[in-house]
C-alpha cells in the first residue's frame, strides 16, 4: 500500500518535471523494491543519464541501487566514468 502511494507521487513528479533525476531514482528504487529489478534498472539508468553533470548525484545513486543489488563492478564503473567527465 504504502509503495503503491510512493509510486503514484514518483509518477506523478516525473509527468510534471521530465528530467527529474531524483524522480527516476525513487522510481527505479520503488521497483526494484517491489521485485521488478528490470523497470528498476531501466529507472536507475534514466536517472543517471540526467544526473551525469553531476558527479555526487551519479555516486548516490550508484551506490543506493547497484551495491544493495550486488553490482559493485557496475557502481564503480559508473563513479570512474563520472569523475572522468
Amino acid at each position: 500500500m504504502e509503495r503503491d502511494i510512493a509510486l503514484n507521487a514518483v509518477s506523478k513528479a516525473i509527468e510534471l518535471e521530465p528530467n527529474l533525476a531524483a524522480g527516476y531514482y525513487y522510481l527505479g528504487s520503488i521497483k526494484t523494491a517491489n521485485g521488478d529489478f528490470i523497470g528498476g534498472e531501466l529507472a536507475i539508468r534514466k536517472a543517471l543519464e540526467l544526473s551525469i553533470e553531476s558527479f555526487w548525484e551519479t555516486v548516490i545513486t550508484a551506490r543506493g541501487h547497484y551495491w544493495p543489488v550486488g553490482y559493485f563492478k557496475k557502481a564503480h564503473e559508473i563513479i570512474e566514468e563520472s569523475r572522468r567527465s
